[in-house]
């Protein structure tokens, strides 16, 4: 990889048009990059920019990351105003982070990301030969047990939709369990499935519940709307159960023991999505073609298993997906959430011969419909390295992905922050959705 020096530019530079974002937890110090959303090609030259306020510590730490490994460190200090920190020509693949930090607190840092040439990264894993072959035949052995589905009508403020909380029985572990919304008028065949899955995070939080409101702002887009939470929990129970979750059966969930595939936590995670889409296309208001997918990080995970293992998907929208090239790491690359390989910890034969299984890279090779994909190039838990090597392995028949270079995994910036994102990239998005969907 040729290599340029770094330039940490003491002279006041003129500032190219480049994005507004301020994501940065070092408010003195804003890092940008030139391009809109952070992706350059081999031979390009990158150069980051900073802009430094009066009130910037006088002695700072430039640290730079290659592909979520351990950052280069080096000491610096910059003058009031716009300096070049940062200039660099790649002629490989590679996802950097350029971060500044006052030397007296280095976890206090600006930071900004680029990617240069995102559509030669490939996955980690090879794909087993027997990937899809195993996973139907735990389809089959969940639908060998029949499904019994207990609906219950619940009250809604909007007469315009129908809302029903719904416990599809599994043949082992927890149901299925989440909210359907269908517009009161819909007629018979006439609806597409518009179907969401949730994100990690710990049961007592309220964004890994499924809600009738989110259903019903789904079926809002004229769709079945399905909302099930990704354990099988109780809808809208009190507080105690989700906190005695978080301490007992759900403790830590992702950071158990890769042994084998059948052990492994999320192998009926992925099954409960298979499941609920089978009551969810039994509904007589489904038009029989039209699924489309909605998943953020463990979301995301959740939604390329279904979309490479079911046939009935025909659109997925994947935001900042997890478990997707969970085999980064045998490139010395970071791997995704939920980091069951690191670099610096060897990765055992059980995890070798298992996590392939579940690597949404390896679904997404079967998944022939649409795909629309967002990366963070400041997302260290679902590095957009791995995000891109799963998208350029996908057989879909369009696909598209956008990376944005100050966007974390879970957080953003002011007001502005948001307005340039939703002008360039959640319009995209949006634009998507409904053009699969009407």
């Amino acid at each position: 990889m040729k290599r340029l020096l770094c330039i940490l530019a003491a002279l006041v530079c003129a500032v190219p048009a480049v994005m507004a974002q301020r994501v940065n937890a070092y408010a003195p110090v804003f890092l940008r990059v030139e391009k809109t959303e952070g992706v350059y090609q081999k031979g390009e030259t990158v150069r980051v920019w900073a802009d430094v306020s009066s009130d910037a510590a006088t002695q700072l730490l430039l640290m730079v990351s290659e592909n979520g490994n351990y950052p280069a460190v080096k000491e610096i200090s910059l003058p009031e105003g716009t300096s070049m920190v940062f200039e660099q020509v790649y002629d490989s693949s590679v996802w950097v982070t350029v971060s500044v930090a006052p030397a007296s607190n280095r976890n206090n840092a600006s930071m900004v990301g680029f990617i240069v040439a995102p559509q030669d990264f490939k996955p980690g894993f090879d794909e087993p030969d027997d990937l899809m072959s195993w996973w139907q035949g735990e389809i089959d052995a969940m639908r060998a047990v029949p499904a019994t589905a207990i609906v219950k009508e619940e009250d809604y403020s909007d007469s315009a939709f129908r809302v029903f909380s719904i416990e599809v029985s599994m043949h082992e572990g927890n149901p299925v369990r989440g909210y359907v919304a269908i517009p009161s008028s819909a007629a018979k065949g006439s609806l597409p499935v518009y179907f969401f899955a949730h994100g990690a995070g710990t049961p007592k939080a309220l964004f890994t519940h499924a809600s009738k409101e989110r259903a019903v702002s789904f079926a809002g887009h004229g769709a079945i709307g399905v909302d099930i939470n990704a354990h099988g929990m109780l809808n809208d129970a009190p507080d105690e159960y989700y906190a005695l979750l978080d301490t007992t059966s759900l403790l830590l969930y992702q950071e158990r023991p890769v042994r084998d595939r059948e052990s492994y936590y999320f192998r009926l995670m992925f099954l409960r999505m298979v499941r609920a889409l089978d009551y969810v296309c039994s509904l007589p208001e489904w038009d029989g073609s039209r699924v489309l997918l909605f998943g953020e990080s463990q979301g995301g995970a959740q939604s390329f298993a279904l979309a490479g293992l079911d046939s009935r998907v025909g659109a997925v929208v994947g935001i900042v997906p997890a478990m997707t090239d969970l085999g980064g790491p045998l490139y010395d690359r970071r791997g995704g959430w939920p980091y069951n390989i690191r670099p610096m910890i060897p990765l055992s034969s059980h995890g070798r011969e298992t996590l392939p299984y579940f690597d949404g890279a390896q679904f997404l090779k079967h998944f022939k419909g649409k795909l629309y994909i967002e990366a963070g190039l400041v997302d260290t838990t679902c590095p957009p390295c791995g995000v891109a090597a799963g998208f350029n392995s996908s057989g879909a028949s369009y696909k598209e992905i956008h990376f944005w270079p100050h966007r974390g995994h879970t957080y953003w910036g002011s007001d502005s922050d948001w307005q340039e994102w939703n002008e360039k990239i959640l319009s995209v998005r949006e634009q998507f959705i409904s053009d699969y969907l009407k």
